[in-house]
């Protein structure tokens, strides 16, 4: 490239004022496309439900999207990354880390442990994902966009742009029970199962300093939930696998410190009558609107009306007013909520 090519881009570059809002306007447009979190029950948000909370607040609270900042989205993001970082370079590659792996370049997947070779697609012409990646990105003075090169791809498939083949991704262990009684399935996905060699369902968990400090037990919703995807993988309801399912015997919640890079794991013995317990709860929110009769109250707020539950619930004073019912509440979320 010529030194006044260089020089036009630099000019033609966006004007911004920072870095910072470049990220966060680049947050917020891809927060504002469609995703699947907001269809199906999922158990990271039900596992540690009140029943009668989810009741009312469906009745009387008009539904919200998740207004989250874009500083808790990168959070999100980080801890993301940390996951991916942990499953692709330090569990896979040990051979230790069962699920499901996707091949960057053509998409295909392969069930199992982290394949040591590479996909079979690197012996294929070129793939239509591998023609979309393999672009010019030199921006000429007519056009800013990119454009298609296919004469930079080699006959045997390879990349001659980055000079690489497909990465085996890790895509974890997707689950989904469909089952009468339920408008919507029940979604998840576990952080994988690692073969030690009798199985272990792991959830990591990224933390910061000051939680990781206090954290001297696993924290009751991430047990709850890794005792309801044990019960999912036991009863095989994962989509898309025709290979023979690993059992889970132990659940391992792992937690690794953002700040630090610390780690604390908690092995926990795996026990169907709660990952049972755990599953019921959408069928017990959708029963309790089918027969518009509210359920009772949490066994925490009936023994203490001060704790935790009561202190951070958004609907106490409907579920401790005097009379209340679920037809008095819908006539209130007629009038006032949704």
């Amino acid at each position: 490239m010529a030194l006044k090519d260089i020089v036009r881009n630099i000019q033609d570059a966006p004007k911004v004022k920072s870095l910072s809002e470049v990220i966060d306007n680049f947050i917020v447009q891809r927060e504002s496309k469609p995703n699947d979190h907001s269809y199906g029950w999922h158990p990271s948000s039900f596992c540690d439900m009140c029943i009668r909370h989810k009741v009312i607040s469906d009745i009387v609270e008009e539904k919200k999207a998740n207004n989250f900042s874009e500083k808790l989205y990168r959070i999100f993001d980080v801890g993301s990354s940390l996951h991916r970082w942990y499953q692709e370079e330090y569990l896979g590659p040990s051979g230790i880390l069962w699920g499901k792996w996707r091949c960057s370049r053509c998409h295909m997947y392969v069930w199992g442990f982290m394949p040591s070779i590479k996909c079979s697609c690197e012996e294929s012409q070129r793939t239509p994902l591998c023609l979309k990646f393999c672009t010019d990105f030199s921006r000429s003075s007519s056009s800013s966009e990119a454009t298609y090169l296919p004469e930079k791809m080699q006959n045997r498939g390879g990349c001659v742009h980055c000079g690489k083949w497909g990465k085996w991704e890790f895509r974890e262990v997707p689950f989904r029970l469909d089952a009468e009684g339920l408008s919507e399935p029940i979604l998840g996905h576990c952080d994988g199962v690692l073969i030690l060699p009798s199985g272990v369902l792991l959830e990591a968990k990224t933390i910061n300093s000051f939680g990781f400090a206090g954290l001297f037990a696993p924290r009751r919703a991430h047990v709850l939930q890794g005792q309801a995807y044990a019960e999912l993988l036991r009863r095989k309801a994962v989509p898309g696998c025709t290979r023979p399912l690993p059992e889970a015997k132990k659940i391992l919640i792992f937690y690794i410190g953002k700040n630090t890079s610390d780690e604390k794991e908690f092995w926990i013995d795996v026990d169907r009558d709660v990952g049972s317990a755990v599953l019921e709860i959408p069928f017990q929110v959708e029963a309790a609107h089918k027969s518009k009769t509210l359920p009772d109250k949490h066994s925490e707020c009936e023994e203490d009306e001060k704790c935790r539950r009561v202190k951070k619930c958004s609907v106490k004073k409907f579920c401790f007013a005097k009379r209340v019912s679920y037809k008095s509440l819908t006539l209130y979320g007629e009038k006032y909520g949704r």
